[in-house]
C-alpha cells in the first residue's frame, strides 16, 4: 500500500469521501474570514470543492490545489454544474508552485 495520500483519495474513496464526512464546515466561517483577510486566496486541500464552491458562489476569488486528481474532477464537475469557474491545480503543498 502507498503511503502517498493522493493515492488513498482516488476511486471508491473519492467518490464516498463527501457523504460519509459525517458534517460538513458551515462555509459562512471561511466567508467571513477571507472577506477579512482579502482574495485571492488559497485552499489547501481543497478536495471535491467543500466549502470553496460555496464561497465561489459568494464572489470571492478563490484558488485550489489538492494532490488527489480524482477529487479535483469531482471539484470541477460539482462547479459546471453550478455555473462557476473554479482554479483548481494538481499538486502537493508541499510543493506549492502556483503561478499567481
Amino acid at each position: 500500500m502507498s503511503d502517498v495520500a493522493s493515492d488513498f483519495y482516488s476511486g471508491l474513496v473519492a467518490q464516498l469521501y463527501e457523504p460519509l464526512a459525517g458534517s460538513l464546515v458551515d462555509p459562512e466561517v471561511f466567508l467571513r474570514f477571507v472577506r477579512k483577510a482579502g482574495t485571492p486566496s488559497l485552499e489547501l486541500a481543497c478536495g471535491a470543492g467543500h466549502p470553496m464552491l460555496d464561497m465561489l458562489a459568494q464572489g470571492c476569488d478563490l484558488w485550489g490545489i489538492d494532490s488527489s486528481k480524482d477529487m479535483l474532477d469531482q471539484c470541477r464537475e460539482k462547479a459546471k454544474d453550478r455555473g462557476l469557474r473554479v482554479n483548481v491545480e494538481l499538486q502537493l503543498m508541499q510543493a506549492l508552485g502556483l503561478e499567481q
